[in-house]
Formats: C-alpha cells, sequence, structure tokens
C-alpha cells in the first residue's frame, strides 16, 4: 500500500491541477467539450473527500479512477468506493479501467452513468485471449504466465484457438495466436473487444 503521506501529498497535486484546468484551461476547449474531474483516492474517505472538492470547484462530470488493481483483489471495495464517489456527486459518474462483467452489473444497478477498459489491449500485449459465453480468459505459451496468473489464478495456457465468430477469427483464427508483433495485438485485442462486448450485452439482456 502506498504511504499514507505520499498519497495525500499526490491528491493535494491532483486537486491543484484540477483547478487550474477548470479555472483557467478550460477555457481553451473547444465548445462541446465538457472538463471531466478525476477521483482518485487510497479509500472511500479519501474518495468521498476528492469528489466533494471537485464539485466545489465547479466540475459537473466525474470519473472514478485507482480502481484496476482492486477489480482481482478486493470487489466489494470497488463497490465502496463507488458508492462514495456517488454519495458526494451524484450518478454523473463514468467508471475507469473495469472490465469484469459481475462488477459492471453491481456498478449499473449502483446508478454509475457509463464506465470502459484498456483490458482487451493490454491483455493482448500480454498474451491474453478472452472468450465469451462463458467469459473466460486464456494464456499464450510465453513467459509471462506466472505474471498472469497472479492476476488471474484460473487463467489457462490455450495452445490453440477455439472456435470463434468474431472478424478476426473468421478471416484466421491463427493470427490470435501469435504471441509477437504489433499487427498480432491489434488483431488479438479486436477479438478480446468482441468477447468484451458480447458477454456485457448478454448479461444486460438477461
Amino acid at each position: 500500500m502506498r504511504d499514507p503521506a505520499e498519497a495525500a501529498r499526490r491528491s493535494a497535486q491532483n486537486l491543484a491541477q484540477a483547478r487550474w484546468l477548470i479555472e483557467r484551461g478550460a477555457a481553451d476547449l473547444p465548445e462541446n467539450a465538457e472538463p471531466i474531474g478525476v477521483i482518485q483516492g487510497r479509500d472511500a474517505e479519501q474518495i468521498f473527500y476528492v469528489a466533494q472538492a471537485l464539485a466545489e470547484m465547479g466540475y459537473r462530470r466525474f470519473a472514478l479512477g485507482s480502481l484496476a488493481g482492486k477489480v482481482a483483489s478486493s470487489r466489494d471495495e470497488v463497490l465502496r468506493r463507488t458508492e462514495a464517489a456517488l454519495e458526494a456527486v451524484g450518478p454523473r459518474l463514468h467508471m475507469l479501467g473495469v472490465s469484469s462483467v459481475p462488477v459492471l452489473e453491481a456498478l449499473a444497478r449502483l446508478g454509475v452513468e457509463s464506465a470502459d477498459s484498456g483490458a482487451p489491449i493490454k491483455e493482448a500485449a500480454r498474451g491474453g485471449i478472452f472468450y465469451s459465453e462463458p467469459f473466460r480468459r486464456y494464456k499464450l505459451p510465453s513467459a509471462h504466465f506466472r505474471e498472469w496468473q497472479r492476476s488471474y489464478s484460473f487463467a489457462e495456457v490455450i495452445e490453440s484457438p477455439l472456435p470463434c465468430a468474431c472478424p478476426v477469427c473468421q478471416d484466421d483464427p491463427a493470427q490470435i495466436m501469435n504471441p509477437n508483433g504489433k499487427a498480432a495485438i491489434n488483431l488479438r485485442a479486436l477479438h478480446n473487444y468482441y468477447h468484451l462486448r458480447r458477454d456485457i450485452e448478454g448479461s444486460q439482456a438477461g
């Protein structure tokens, strides 16, 4: 865990930068652009304080960060932080870095407005492959498998592609099995995005 004094220093620095943006930098934004206050903190109490401070500065839209490492290790903490932010600023809240479908469903029930995740491309770069119905994560054989297992203890190595209806695999499923090269990573990211979106849409339909 980060040193509390260092966490407080960084929080104050982030708030100072946010104040500069809303008071001076926002004037240079296009008319159709609205600044977003990014809420970050080491616990629910700090999240509430930072969110309130951003709202008092004049921000009307918000994003909650510092969650990616907590989704796998402590989902209850993700929900506590989200509840603190919602209490401070209301439902105009965007979630940063969340790809877990069960967590997204729980966040939707709490009333958050939207969410995004870089997981499809980040995992593609690490040799990760997603499949849906049910949602599963696999790993290409590589030296990074132990690192992957620390985050996803259920991850399995995959030696060949599974049946898949995504556009990449319909063209040539072997394309997602190359662990190296920017082109292969991009194709694997598209494949992963297809399955993450499919699983989210399936859960919403249900």
